[in-house]
């Protein structure tokens, strides 16, 4: 083949993914901007968060720190790493970005790259394997990968965006029939280690339908499938043992490590779909509108569903279409296993209780189902949706031909099905971090062995000081924080909530409802107490923290008169002194 030609179908190969990466940037654009201050409108925490999480993988790389377990937040406590959302599996190689542009560069671009990779994951898959149109693929992929419920992940959890294996582990799956059971069952198997470094939840899933799929194909060609069975368990047997053995430290350190915790934090169970979701649309969708979302879901972090009442149709004539495939067949029951676990403990129709008990009641109980948000499981729902439209829109192409009037046609069906969920920019908001943490100034007052102790402490609502900490790639430790940890030294039950302090609970009020406290002696006494506890080496309030005066006044009655650092827009008070 000549070079120009080579070249030609190269960049022909090339235009599918960048124009996802396209999309991605579209979707991604205010974030790109000012991304130094901005956050995520609908889910700022989060976001604060995953720069957090983020700035620990840059530091595993730059330091060689444990990947698993942290002591540079939660002081004097520690974090395990593994049993949270830490996604080492982007931190880590786009670590190079955090340690030079700093996390919220990475952020980002993890976003971006995720949803563009997913789409063009799945693409590769489905015009490769699943239908002959490339259009058809092409239209397919590009709803996975900018579906309704990937976009509203993207306001804050970019581990859920990261599904770019999941059609790959899907078709290692799908091989490990053909023979060749430890070839097969090691790639299969190094899939399955990375997707857990990227979201074990997914994993969770994936494998769950993974098996409900093969078990529902198995019934349906008995014939077909006795002759694959041995090399198939043989494959399956090589990819678990192999992944085993990679993943039995990372997986005793999560479920026995320090820091250890059983079960989900009290309220995530109330996160559930509701039936009259399915056919809504997003606020993040053309069509869609915060009003009418509201009504449907608590968050508009976890829209999962919201496939549109055009698609839903859609999908329902290609189910009719398509019917006597067994993998057709087999993509239903999936569906509605996923579908059905969604729906909570108890059912919910646009916007209200109905009090018929949801499927998951037989399951919440049992691991690692209690580690699962409910909402959740219709992710899931997603890629049954996509390839139900792959093959929908390879019918049209085929019915179409080559008589133009039929593509026009055929163009309109589709556009009137996606365009009411395509996508809009991810709203951002603005916060400030002070010049006292980006220029370095913080070094000064704060060695490695002592936090800084920011106003109000971290929790879960009130990120600033791990924030923070997460733009200097962990800089310096801090304590308390927003992660899942356990309730006590004795007590394994999760929590989003770290034991709290005197001290911290005062400052949680004064933040939350702007009213100064009555200081006693006691306080100040517990405050000194609290601040030994905590190892801090300076106490920091930023001017432009919400309800910044009240709790000026109210640290002001604890420890004295603080220093106004002009230059960088903080109070402090360095209590060096007390250890």
């Amino acid at each position: 083949m000549s070079g120009p030609t080579r070249a030609w179908r190269f960049a022909r190969g090339a235009v599918p993914h960048l124009s996802y990466l396209a999309i991605a940037l579209y979707v991604t654009a205010r974030m790109w901007v000012h991304r130094d201050v901005r956050l995520s409108a609908v889910n700022p925490t989060d976001h604060e968060q995953f720069l957090w999480f983020l700035g620990h993988a840059a530091r595993v790389v730059s330091h060689g720190e444990n990947p698993f377990v942290t002591d540079r937040l939660n002081v004097p406590d520690q974090a395990n790493m593994m049993a949270n959302t830490s996604v080492l599996g982007l931190g880590v190689p786009l670590s190079p970005i955090s340690l030079v542009f700093g996390v919220q560069t990475t952020f980002v671009v993890a976003l971006t790259l995720t949803l563009a990779g997913t789409a063009s994951a799945w693409y590769w898959l489905f015009s490769r394997h699943v239908v002959k149109s490339k259009l058809a693929a092409y239209v397919a992929a590009g709803f996975l990968g900018f579906a309704p419920g990937m976009v509203a992940q993207a306001a804050g959890h970019p581990n859920l965006t990261a599904q770019f294996l999941v059609p790959l582990i899907v078709w290692r799956v799908i091989k490990l029939r053909e023979g060749r059971p430890v070839r097969n069952g090691i790639i299969l198997g190094l899939l399955i280690v990375y997707q857990v470094f990227l979201n074990e939840e997914v994993l969770f899933m994936v494998a769950m339908g993974c098996g409900i799929f093969v078990a529902v194909y198995a019934l349906q060609r008995r014939q077909e499938v006795r002759a694959q069975f041995k090399p198939f368990v043989q494959g399956l047997a090589v990819a678990a043992g192999f992944s085993f053995v990679l993943l039995a430290y990372p997986l005793w350190t999560q479920f026995f490590g320090p820091a250890h915790y059983r079960g989900l934090p009290e309220g995530l169970d109330k996160y559930s779909t509701d039936v009259a979701s399915f056919t809504g649309f997003a606020r993040r969708s053309l069509a869609g509108s915060d009003a009418a979302a509201d009504k449907l879901t608590l968050s508009a972090n976890e829209e999962n569903a919201f496939f549109g009442w055009p698609l839903v149709l859609f999908v329902l004539g290609a189910l009719a279409v398509y019917w006597r495939r067994p993998m057709v067949r087999s993509l239903l029951v999936v569906g509605l296993f996923f579908a059905g676990l969604s729906l909570g403990k108890t059912v919910v129709f646009n916007g209200e209780l109905t009090g018929i008990p949801g499927p998951i009641r037989l399951l919440q109980h049992v691991p690692p189902f209690d580690l699962a948000t409910a909402t959740r499981y219709t992710l899931m729902v997603i890629p049954v949706v996509g390839v139900l439209l792959a093959l929908g829109c390879d019918g049209l192409a085929r019915w179409a031909g080559t008589e133009r009037w039929r593509w026009a046609v055929a163009s309109l069906v589709v556009a009137g099905v996606l365009l009411p969920i395509a996508p809009t920019p991810l709203t951002v908001r603005d916060r400030p971090i002070p010049a006292f943490v980006t220029s370095g100034a913080w070094k000064a007052y704060v060695d490695d062995d002592h936090t800084l102790v920011s106003v109000p402490v971290p929790r879960n609502d009130r990120m600033t000081g791990m924030r923070w900490s997460g733009v200097t790639n962990l800089g310096f430790k801090v304590p308390r924080g927003y992660f899942i940890g356990p309730t006590g030294p004795d007590d394994p039950t999760a929590t989003w909530d770290p034991a709290p302090r005197p001290t911290s609970s005062m400052l949680r009020d004064v933040a939350a409802g702007g009213k100064v406290p009555t200081v006693t002696d006691a306080d100040r006494a517990n405050a000194v107490a609290d601040l030994r506890y905590w190892k801090g080496a300076v106490v920091v309030l930023a001017a432009t923290e919400h309800n910044a005066q009240p709790l000026l006044q109210t640290v002001t009655a604890l420890l004295g008169a603080p220093t106004w650092d002009e230059a960088g827009g903080v109070w402090l008070w360095d209590v060096r002194n007390l250890h």
